[in-house]
């Protein structure tokens, strides 16, 4: 049994307080990961998956109807929204602040552009989007950053360097932390979810710090 949730109902763990909203699947990944380190108890806990944030408004819609059906300040006294700022951070915001204020967060979610969580009386919202919230990147540049401490840092960094000269291709963090995870495992799958269930990827590495934080800010 997992944290994840594909296709929540209104009987979908009835006493659960908390709905974590993810991206894709590196990020449920990480946060079903980490939950488990914790031994946060799987029934107080919903965790979605909307797919890409041009649905996470569309996502936050159902959740709302099919979840919580009140003004927004319903059974969730612990909303969050973990995403990638890609390469438009303040856009990416934007939506999170969006989803904030439909989760009945209005009167506060504006404290989210100086701060990663806001709180409207007993109930807060937090969020995280990678890299550190504020600046452009994706969660593989947090995987970069364990990378770099790796037993196979240098060798992947003479094949970066080999690539470039080859081919005039600088690979980008996506495609190196891909390569880290098939070496480490030896195998085809090397996606970056499962990479972080099976502990190829640390989720206590420090690179990981604002992210555990959000979490944190929402079930401990």
């Amino acid at each position: 049994m997992t944290y994840l949730v594909e296709k929540p109902d209104a009987s979908t763990r009835p006493g659960a307080t908390r709905l974590l909203m993810a991206e894709g699947y590196a990020e449920v990944g990480f946060i079903e990961t980490y939950l488990a380190t914790l031994q946060t108890p799987i029934n107080q806990v919903i965790l979605t998956c909307f797919k890409g944030v041009a649905n996470l408004a569309q996502s936050v819609r159902v959740m709302r109807k099919v979840l919580d059906p009140g003004e927004g300040a319903g059974r969730f006294g612990r909303v969050g929204v973990f995403a990638d700022a890609e390469q438009n951070p303040a856009g990416r915001l934007d939506a999170v602040v969006d989803s904030a204020d439909q989760f009945g967060f209005g009167a506060v979610s504006q404290n989210l552009r100086q701060t990663n969580f806001c709180d409207a009386g007993q109930r807060r919202f937090a969020f995280h989007l990678a890299p550190n919230n504020v600046g452009a990147g994706m969660i593989e540049d947090l995987v970069a950053a364990e990378i770099a401490g790796s037993s196979i840092a240098q060798c992947l960094t003479d094949y970066r360097a080999c690539v470039l000269a080859a081919d005039a291709m600088n690979l980008s963090s996506k495609a190196q932390a891909q390569i880290f995870i098939l070496t480490k495992r030896n195998s085809d799958a090397a996606g970056l979810g499962r990479a972080f269930q099976d502990g190829i990827l640390d989720v206590m590495h420090p690179a990981y710090a604002n992210f555990r934080d959000a979490i944190n800010r929402l079930v401990q």
